[in-house]
Formats: C-alpha cells, sequence, structure tokens
C-alpha cells in the first residue's frame, strides 16, 4: 500500500484507515494484519482521515468539485458525501457539536456526522498560516496577515490577538488556555476567553507543532529540540534533542512520545514523562523521509 501524500492514516485503536494513492481508502486490522476493505472514491485525498462516530470522514479531490465523505468503519461503503468548497487540502475534526471541516482557503463547516447537514458555515477570511487548532469546544486558527482568531463552536468571538510575526503552530488545552507558536520561535499562551496574554517561551528554531502531553505542552522546533512545558507558567519540564529539525509528532495514551525528524526514515520513541530517548526504529521502504505523523494501534506503532 502507498499512503497518498496529502493523505494520511488514522485508528480507532484497533484498525487503521489510510489515504492511499489512486483515490483508494483501505482499512487495516491491525491485530491480525488483515485489510478489511478498500473504498474506491476516485481524484486524490485532500485531507487526512478522521474516525468519527462509526464512519470514517475524508476530503477528496475528485470532478467536478471536492467532496467530503463519509464511509462505514465496517464495510468502507459511502454512507453520504457533500460538495465541499474549492480548496487544496482540508482539515477535518469531531468537535462537541458534530463535524468541523476547515479549507485552506479559511472556509469553516459545522456538519452532522450521521448525515453530512451543514450546521453552519462561515469564513475566516483568507488563506490559512497553519493548521487551526481545535478542541472540542472550540476552535483557533489565523490567517496570512491576519490576526489569530478563536471561536466557540457555538461561533463566540473568543478573541482577536494580532501578531508581529507569521505563524506557525496552534493548541487549544480544553475551554480556556490557547497556545501558539510563531515563525521567531516563540511560543505564546493566553486565556482563550478575553485573550489575555499569560506567558512566553523562546526556542531556537521555528516551532511546527505543538501537541496537548497529560495538560502539558509538547513543542517540536527546527532546533531538534522536543520540549514539554508547563501550561501554566511556560517553565520546562524537559528537553530532548533529536538528530533532525522535527518532522511529525503523536502522543500515545499520554505516555509515550513518537517522532519524525525531516529527511528521514527513523521514528524515535520518547518517554512522556521524563523525555528519555527509548528507541530509535528504522522504517524499511524506499529511502523516502517519512512526512505523516505515526498512529497507535492494537498495541502497535503504525507509521
Amino acid at each position: 500500500m502507498v499512503i497518498d501524500g496529502n493523505g494520511g492514516i488514522a485508528s480507532d485503536g484497533r484498525t487503521v484507515y489510510a489515504a492511499l494513492t489512486e483515490g483508494k481508502i483501505a482499512a487495516v486490522d491491525i491485530s491480525i494484519n488483515e485489510t478489511i476493505w478498500i473504498a474506491e472514491l476516485g481524484g486524490s485525498a485532500a485531507s487526512s482521515p478522521v474516525v468519527a462516530d462509526g464512519v470514517i470522514l475524508i476530503a477528496m479531490s475528485v470532478e467536478p468539485s471536492p467532496r467530503l465523505f463519509a464511509l462505514s468503519s465496517n464495510t468502507g461503503l459511502p454512507v453520504w458525501s457533500e460538495a465541499l468548497p474549492a480548496a487544496s487540502r482540508y482539515f477535518l475534526y469531531q468537535t462537541a457539536i458534530g463535524g468541523l471541516v476547515i479549507s485552506d482557503r479559511g472556509d469553516v463547516l459545522f456538519f452532522n456526522t450521521s448525515d453530512g447537514k451543514i450546521i453552519r458555515r462561515s469564513s475566516l477570511g483568507g488563506v490559512l498560516q497553519f493548521e487551526p487548532a481545535v478542541s472540542p469546544h472550540g476552535l483557533m486558527a489565523s490567517i496570512v496577515s491576519g490576526p489569530v482568531i478563536a471561536f466557540s463552536v457555538t461561533g463566540e468571538t473568543l478573541f482577536r490577538k494580532q501578531s508581529n510575526s507569521p505563524l506557525a503552530a496552534g493548541l487549544l488545552l480544553g475551554r480556556m488556555r490557547a497556545v501558539y507558536s510563531d515563525s521567531t520561535g516563540r511560543i505564546h499562551a493566553l486565556n482563550a476567553p478575553g485573550g489575555k496574554s499569560l506567558w512566553r517561551f523562546k526556542t531556537g528554531g521555528r516551532v511546527t507543532q505543538l501537541l496537548a502531553v497529560h495538560s502539558r505542552i509538547l513543542a517540536g522546533s527546527a532546533d531538534n529540540f522536543l520540549y514539554l512545558l508547563d501550561s501554566d507558567n511556560g517553565s520546562v519540564r524537559w528537553k530532548t534533542r533529536l538528530p533532525g529539525r522535527i518532522e511529525k509528532l503523536a502522543v500515545i495514551d499520554n505516555e509515550t512520545i513518537a517522532a519524525t525528524v525531516v529527511g528521514e526514515r527513523q521514528v524515535f520513541v520518547i518517554e512522556a514523562e521524563n523525555g528519555r530517548l527509548v528507541d530509535g526504529i528504522t522504517v524499511p521502504g524506499d529511502g523516502s523521509p517519512i512526512n505523516i505523523a505515526p498512529v497507535f494501534a492494537a498495541g502497535r506503532l503504525v507509521i
């Protein structure tokens, strides 16, 4: 199986769902290493797959216009599909009120995962600077040359904050805390209602990923370091150096971190509690670097 470069993989804990080349989506039961089904949708993947309410959601670039598909997780058969606004890339999420799709052109659509019916649509007004940060209760995003904007899922504006530098990544922690990074390597933490600044932390390079670990903040930086920061004050719990710029991160059961670096076919395994580097796993293949985030399924790390 060849993963589509614009797609990725997702897991429900046992089965891995992968966006493949030639417009195919595959479901693999990792516990028995068996392909359950392959759906042929045509076109090419325009998002990573997402598991939501018994269906697999994925955006596809198909003719005559992009579409959002919901596939049965058991059979791979389409449950419904809906046309999407034109864009190159889409980001899909599950929220407290249903599904959410955000395009790289700033279109925002909330929808019912059961039938695809649109609940609410809006626009951020421009091209995204970074992948939106979404929690069950809100979202944070920024467009090029625009402010950082955070909304609740009901549409209430939580804050707007202008940045002096282009932005790189974002993270929402529950209902109260928002975190984003800029191109200078600074990480900013704010109160979600109101946008009051709480603290800042400076790394040695552009921070491209922010993830939550036990309500702390995991940051992957172009200075080759992983940082775990306290969400209350930004203090460093630990930092670990890897042999390259951080490419992708995944958190497994809040206990283990999997990381890849730019240009390499290795997955590095790190203990979340203390930052200890446990293993470096070389992934067999054609030599092309790993550019998708690993997932965890049936007790195994899948890449």
